[in-house]
């Protein structure tokens, strides 16, 4: 009965191997510089060659004057030794185009150990790497740009305190009330190229996720915001959280904006959050909700764009940054977030993170 399925059986693998978006090739490690002897279709899209341009060549004659010999160097290492490798390397298409592979080289034994063949499977992450490049772009430019602008608002700062010192015995109440309003808009300039610059890093160095305790992180959070809870009298609460899978600093900034938002746009009364987290198919969902001044339906979209308010300056003071940054953290995270109407007035702000790591 075995026998009879195995050319079945081969006709499904070949059938499934020609359809598969991967690139897929064969070599031969019995013939001299193990050369491709089988490419699958999406290995010919990939590269823009033809199936007889492939067969007989080594994988080598994809590289070019930009190939990084390091990574080539592992890849032969691995190959002659007889072990699986992976690797990102830069290739080059049949029209000089470059482009970014993740190959993953797998070596084929038989039932007597022999090596037979190496199958290399080919993915196009040109896309991820252009994204990568980008993101390292903008941190940089943005810690130029916030370091640089940093020394003359300091500069301006200590002019103020120059200032207020020549004042203090005018009894020159407008001049003083002027400087304050400039040495204010100093601060909020200052904290504003630090939310960019924490914009910026978000995503363009992937570190490993850990497991934390959701409950540290929202301690640490109230921790940071003790100044501003206490002039407020605010009251958090919390149900009992779980342990996540995640960045911890950026989750722990998610709790902190969250929270700090609630709290520069409260109502009348002293502000009142709560914090929750439950399951949701393969998620948990967090939710942090508020008794303050509420979301208008028709805002609850774009507060999580850059520099985007509800309220005139004043009725909340802040960057215009902290939602986005919830949003672009969360994202990473592979979640969401939203804000929805508060059955007891306000506001609750929910998101998702995935409950087992990828």
């Amino acid at each position: 009965m075995q026998n009879r399925e195995t050319p079945k059986l081969r006709l499904s693998f070949e059938a499934a191997v020609e359809a598969t978006l991967s690139g897929v090739s064969i070599s031969d490690p019995s013939l001299p510089d193990n050369p491709l002897v089988f490419v699958n279709p999406a290995f010919t899209y990939l590269t823009g060659y033809e199936i007889a341009d492939c067969i007989g060549e080594n994988c080598r004659f994809l590289q070019g004057p930009d190939t990084d010999p390091a990574t080539v160097t592992r890849i032969r290492e691995a190959i002659a030794a007889k072990e699986s490798v992976r690797a990102e390397i830069l290739n080059y298409r049949k029209d000089g185009r470059p482009f970014w592979n993740d190959v993953v080289i797998t070596p084929v034994f038989d039932g007597d150990g022999e090596l037979t063949a190496f199958v290399g499977i080919q993915n196009d992450i040109t896309q991820r790497k252009s994204l990568e490049h980008s993101n390292r772009e903008l941190e940089q430019f943005a810690y130029v740009a916030s370091h640089d602008l940093k020394s003359p608002l300091k500069n301006i700062k200590a002019f103020i305190d120059l200032l207020r010192t020549r004042n203090r015995n005018t009894g020159d109440g407008d001049a003083a009330e002027l400087l304050d309003h400039v040495d204010s808009t100093a601060d909020r300039m200052a904290n504003l190229m630090d939310d960019l610059l924490s914009y910026a890093r978000i995503g363009a160095r992937r570190e490993p996720f850990e497991t934390f305790r959701a409950e540290d992180l929202l301690a640490t959070a109230l921790e940071n915001l003790d100044a501003v809870i206490n002039e407020s009298e605010a009251g958090i609460s919390h149900d009992p959280l779980p342990e996540i899978t995640c960045n911890g600093p950026q989750i722990m900034r998610v709790f902190q904006n969250l929270i700090g938002n609630a709290i520069s746009y409260r109502g009348n009364a002293s502000p009142r959050i709560h914090v929750t987290a439950e399951t949701k198919d393969d998620d948990w969902l967090f939710s942090v909700a508020d008794n303050g001044i509420g979301v208008e339906e028709q805002h609850r979209e774009r507060i999580f764009r850059m520099f985007q308010r509800t309220r005139p300056r004043g009725e909340g003071e802040g960057t215009g940054i902290g939602l986005a940054l919830c949003k672009k953290i969360v994202n990473e995270h592979g979640g969401t977030i939203w804000v929805a109407p508060n059955e007891a007035g306000g506001s609750t702000f929910l998101f998702t993170l995935r409950r087992h790591a990828d």
